[in-house]
């Protein structure tokens, strides 16, 4: 189930929240699944990180 969760080194991604495929039970987000992307895909995830830490950099405390 693809779920937003806190980036922690995949793709060499950390501290923002994007959405990536995981395991979920009665707890929460039991794992996170690192899915193979090739190289388009990889450059639409850090596209992506990076659009979502220039929306919050303003609301950072």
């Amino acid at each position: 189930m693809p779920v937003s969760v806190k980036l922690d080194g995949f793709l060499g991604e950390e501290d923002v929240c994007l959405s990536l495929p995981a395991v979920v039970g009665k707890g929460g987000v039991e794992r996170i699944l690192q899915p193979s992307l090739n190289e388009e895909e990889q450059a639409a995830f850090h596209r992506s990180a990076a659009v979502v830490r220039a929306v919050i950099a303003p609301l950072a405390w």
